[in-house]
């Protein structure tokens, strides 16, 4: 990856740097060197040039330079974590009397362990707050629509409104059903790993099927009734005063 790939906030690490000649000698003198710290700043409405901040100051590089500079890109911990315990790393923690390399390896375990734990307790929590709270809710709202349906038809009057809204409802309803399933398989197979495996099955298969609970969840809340919806809305807990 190089640097003009990273997102607007976004930090990497120098691992290279390329180009030759005066091009090169003028990127090492303003500090572009390998292990430095750099963070994308701003990106020019056109994509060119873009601003870096590094070493506390801000520079500004064209793409073309940038694309020189040899970064990680690390987006998530279970991609982060294994850095820990690479040889260049474990000697540098050595070398200034940080870890030993014991404790490095200790490190990265407990920190693979505790990302393990983390989205597993997260997920199990997801679970049961779908199955035991939002699907049971959802249920007694389709229930009240269809009674007020059925009041109206038998009074001649049009029910379309109650009848779409219903059918949308249920059709989501039994959408969120089976990704509460999905998840629940993605928990229990995340059993048969151990260590690094399971910490990326977690990151791989049980992060995104959480996700997509939520998202159908997130969906659910918009269509369902407030009194019957089992939980405060964003609205309620960032403003509301009682």
């Amino acid at each position: 990856m190089t640097l003009d790939q990273l997102k607007i906030g976004a930090s990497g690490t120098i691992t290279s740097v390329g180009g030759d000649g005066p091009l090169r000698c003028r990127l090492l003198d303003m500090g572009l060197i390998p292990r430095t710290r750099v963070t994308l700043q701003k990106i020019a409405p056109m994509g060119d040039p873009i601003e870096i901040r590094v070493r506390g100051y801000e520079l500004t590089l064209r793409v073309e330079e940038a694309e020189k500079r040899g970064l990680l890109n690390l987006t998530s911990t279970v991609e982060a974590i294994p850095y820990l315990i690479a040889k260049k790393n474990v000697e540098l923690f050595k070398t200034h009397g940080i870890f030993s390399e014991v404790e490095s390896y200790a490190r990265y375990g407990i920190k693979i362990e505790g990302f393990c734990k983390i989205v597993n307790i997260e997920a199990l929590t997801m679970i049961d707050m779908a199955r035991r709270n939002i699907a049971p809710a959802v249920s007694s709202y389709c229930s009240e629509l269809a009674s007020a349906a059925l009041a109206k038809k038998e009074l001649g009057v049009n029910i379309k409104a109650e009848s779409d809204v219903l059918s949308k409802i249920s059709d989501l309803a039994a959408v969120f059903n089976d990704k509460i399933d999905v998840l629940e398989d993605a928990v229990l197979k995340a059993k048969e790993f151990k260590s690094a495996e399971q910490a990326k099955y977690f990151h791989d298969m049980v992060i995104p099927a959480m996700e997509e609970l939520r998202s159908a969840g997130d969906e659910l809340e918009t269509l369902t009734a407030e009194e019957y919806w089992p939980f405060p809305s964003y609205g309620e807990m960032m403003f509301s005063i009682k």
